[in-house]
């Protein structure tokens, strides 16, 4: 009777012990929850100034009594992690990058962490940088609150004013850059002075930004009303008050567009021996500078030994060799060659890692970049197996790639876009000389091989040469090079003297000419940087359109009203065959160049506004290099993101934007973003008339840029 007695307590026990713990586990859960759900504070970081002067308000909203109310986020460069907890390294570090470039990257990466957040967070930026103007746009876009805090600085204006467009809070230093918000349409109750003592300051912002996410800092409602909307259009937006004289007159405009599309100057192999490099042949052994060498091997015979014993000869040899065939109509052969040279590597005794990847899947001249994508070395580079390189070319190459102006990839032979002249073995050109199109060889960063596949393909038979040069040079602004022919000193050469023989017996590139030509035709089409762009003199002007109207509309405006030596060039987003008709375009205005963007061909399913925002800016710079276009003119009324892409671009390069819209759009939100970042707007009534002050206000803009 006890035993049983004992068992019932004990059973007890265990229950109400089970019942606790639930209870518990409960209780955690809830609070974890809470602590998810809490609003959070997201500071940007982007420079020592701006981290020195918010950590006195960091440590300010970390007091115990706001911690109930909100959580803080530090976001920024990893230099600053040290200094903060709650921080986020996302990387901006990216040296000598286009403000274009620097702006998608940090666009992208300020969207991903962004989309963490809950609705009742808020976003902080202090200044006007490109990085502040990123972060402030992608909390536009997924409509999270956003405050500025202004240093008083006014170094870019253009970035300020975004900012601000965007902004539902203002910190400003001074009584009178109060005055100067409000001058520009900015409600007073949004604006909060902050005071230069850093602690007072800091317990004044912490205060706001605590009414702001409780509910108690309401907007005024004379600020949100239709009325002093459209009062502030007219006021601030308005063409009649447009200064033009703040805009870069067209010289400078062209002298900066040279400066980004005109080649590298054309050096030989000892001046770019004399030119600073971040290598140099001692460090050969440091992993920053580790290379994979890769051999595509398909009807030639009696190479591999060859390749092999030049590798290990080189005096910066390559860390991993491999060798690939797919298909090949010569396997056995191969495989009993490569057998051999296995036997005989181990002889040597050097200390290199060997493997060899084949099949019967035809991969033909994609397969080997496929491979590549897995390169663990921080460099890789790829061979036909016609060149086989002397002893000296992977040092010349490590040397070149790590020097600031020839950053690029690097190659045995190239061609023009038109391939009407071959430079490297055939015509023997002793200066490194840039180029739309290597083949022979690719040297490069193993992280540029995945731009070789950011597009959906425009062939997989052949052209993996325009594939990877075209979109290194429009996705990250990488040049390409073919190396120089050393006549005196051949030990730098990319290729054998026996080069033009060895090609000459297994040559498959007639096979495929007519899929190059297909393809070349395709890509210009698409728009891509060449080296004979920066040539280009006449002054041009870029019709951006996204449907045929609205291109036909402002072919239509720009013939009828404006009589100066100007050419168009026409693009659009996506082109659909049937809607576009290409000679009654020209029947009404010749154009010099049209540029279907395709976007959106890269993508199965249906393209978000970011992305297919992100695509349009990136083609929207390589196509405003290609035709040297110095200004933009857009049909603000009909757009979609794409259009946000391509004015964004024009801003960030400072190309003057023009922008046509019907007073019954403004209220929308892409119509109204493009109308902001436009430097001129001309009003269009309903029955697509032009009254005749605006006729007058887009003839003077077009004299004054151009």
């Amino acid at each position: 009777m006890r035993f049983k007695n004992s068992c019932l307590y004990l059973s007890l026990y265990f229950c109400i012990f089970g019942v606790l713990i639930l209870y518990l586990r409960k209780i955690i859960l809830v609070s974890l929850g809470r602590v998810n759900l809490l609003p959070k504070i997201v500071i940007i970081i982007d420079s020592n100034y701006e981290a020195f002067a918010i950590s006195h308000l960091v440590d300010e909203l970390k007091r115990d009594e706001y911690q109930k109310q909100f959580k803080v986020l530090i976001i920024g460069n990893g230099k600053y992690q040290k200094m903060f907890k709650d921080y986020i390294n996302i990387n901006l570090m990216y040296n000598d990058l286009e403000n274009s470039s620097l702006f998608h990257k940090s666009f992208e990466k300020f969207t991903n962490e962004f989309k963490k957040l809950n609705k009742k967070s808020l976003v902080v930026v202090q200044g006007d940088t490109t990085i502040a103007l990123a972060a402030s746009l992608a909390a536009s876009y997924l409509h999270i609150p956003l405050a500025h805090i202004q240093n008083g600085e006014i170094q870019r204006e253009t970035n300020k004013k975004l900012i601000n467009y965007l902004s539902r809070l203002f910190i400003t230093p001074t009584k009178n850059s109060k005055q100067t918000l409000i001058n520009q349409g900015i409600c007073p109750s949004d604006i909060f002075i902050n005071e230069k003592n850093y602690f007072n300051s800091s317990k004044k912002i912490a205060k706001i930004f605590q009414d702001f996410l409780s509910g108690i800092l309401t907007r005024n409602k004379s600020c949100t009303t239709k009325f002093r909307q459209d009062l502030l259009a007219r006021k601030v937006f308005s063409p009649k008050n447009i200064t033009f004289n703040k805009l870069e007159s067209y010289t400078t405009r062209k002298d900066k567009l040279l400066n980004r599309t005109k080649p590298r100057e054309r050096l030989t192999m000892s001046e770019i021996f004399s030119l600073p490099s971040r290598y140099n042949i001692t460090q050969k052994n440091y992993k920053e500078f580790s290379l994979t060498a890769i051999v595509s091997l398909y009807r030639r015979t009696g190479l591999v030994r060859r390749f092999l014993e030049s590798f290990i000869n080189q005096t910066h040899p390559p860390e991993i060799i491999w060798f690939v065939y797919f298909a090949s109509p010569v396997a056995k052969e191969l495989d009993i060659e490569i057998e051999e040279a296995k036997l005989w590597l181990n002889q040597t005794g050097k200390k290199v890692s060997l493997f060899v990847n084949k099949g019967d899947m035809q991969l033909k001249y994609f397969g080997r970049f496929q491979l590549a994508l897995q390169v663990k070395t921080k460099y890789v580079v790829l061979f036909d197996d016609d060149c086989v390189p002397q002893n000296r070319f992977f040092e010349a190459c490590m040397h070149t790639i790590n020097t600031r102006d020839y950053n690029g990839i690097l190659g045995t032979k190239g061609t023009p876009f038109a391939e009407n002249y071959f430079y490297g073995p055939v015509s023997g050109s002793e200066t490194i000389t840039e180029i739309d199109v290597i083949g022979g060889s690719w040297f490069m960063e193993s992280d540029w091989v995945k731009l070789m596949f950011r597009d959906e393909m425009l062939t997989w038979e052949t052209a993996e040469d325009f594939q990877i040069c075209a979109n290194a040079r429009k996705y990250a602004d990488i040049r390409s090079f073919v190396m120089p022919v050393s006549k005196n000193d051949t030990s730098t050469n990319s290729f054998s003297i026996d080069y033009l023989n060895i090609s000459y017996k297994g040559d498959t590139n007639g096979d495929v000419q007519i899929h190059r030509h297909n393809l070349r035709m395709k890509q210009y089409e698409r728009g891509d940087r060449y080296v004979d762009s920066y040539l280009r003199n006449e002054k041009t002007l870029t019709i951006f359109a996204e449907e045929y109207y609205s291109a036909r509309f402002l072919l239509q405006t720009f013939h009828k009203y404006i009589n100066l030596p100007i050419e168009i060039a026409i693009a659009v987003h996506k082109k659909i065959d049937v809607s576009w008709n290409l000679e009654e375009m020209r029947n009404i205005r010749n154009f010099s160049f049209f540029n279907n963007f395709m976007i959106g061909n890269e993508f199965r399913s249906k393209i978000s506004d970011l992305s297919q925002a992100a695509e349009t800016l990136y083609q929207s710079d390589i196509v405003f290099q290609m035709t040297q276009s110095t200004a933009l003119m857009i049909m603000g009324s009909f757009s979609s993101s794409a259009s946000i892409g391509i004015v964004t671009a024009a801003k960030l390069l400072k190309i003057p934007i023009i922008n046509f819209y019907y007073q019954k759009d403004v209220q929308q939100t892409h119509k109204r973003i493009i109308k902001t970042l436009s430097d001129v707007n001309i009003l269009v009534n309903e029955n697509e008339y032009i009254k005749y002050e605006e006729i007058l206000v887009f003839e003077k803009f077009l004299q004054s840029i151009f």
